[in-house]
């Protein structure tokens, strides 16, 4: 049982980022989404939050992680050619999000109109778009530290190798 243990190791930092990056577009997704169904509710300021909200919120989060993680190979790339990378892994990030958010929500329709709800939020929301906008390039800037590390350890396990 002690060996076990002994075989576990800390993620590195580059790993921590990563999680970070995940968390923080899977809470700016589940805002988008609460946003999105408070604005089509057309409520006041003061509502009740009851069980279609809390779904619509963890769709958003669900559909914000699955859509990083399918986006993750458009991130992380470096120079000019890698910021062009970025730029439409955030545009694919946004639109496999919303699809896969609007179909856990409503599966028919809401297929159809995520992205549109998802636009739609974003042009009514300008801080809420800048904060989706960054975190996207943050989740770009962690990949690129993630990627440079793994090249990293490569490099030193070549080194160590060759004098072996």
């Amino acid at each position: 049982m002690r060996q076990n243990f002994r075989k576990l190791r800390l993620p590195s930092r580059g790993e921590r980022n990563i999680a970070f990056a995940y968390v923080l577009l899977a809470v700016l997704g589940a805002l988008i989404a609460f946003v999105s169904v408070i604005r089509l509710r057309n409520v006041g300021p003061f509502f009740d939050i009851g069980l279609y909200e809390a779904w619509v919120s963890l769709a958003g989060a669900c559909g914000a992680v699955l859509a990083l993680k399918a986006s993750s190979r458009f991130m992380g790339q470096v120079g000019a050619k890698g910021f062009a990378s970025a730029l439409w892994g955030a545009l694919y990030l946004s639109l496999v999000g919303s699809l896969v958010a609007g179909t856990l929500v409503l599966p028919v329709y809401g297929t159809m109109f995520g992205p549109f709800t998802l636009a739609i939020t974003l042009i009514g929301a300008p801080i809420l778009a800048a904060a989706w906008v960054s975190a996207v390039m943050l989740a770009h800037l962690t990949f690129v530290a993630y990627r440079e590390e793994l090249r990293h350890e490569e490099r030193l396990t070549r080194l160590h190798s060759a004098r072996t």
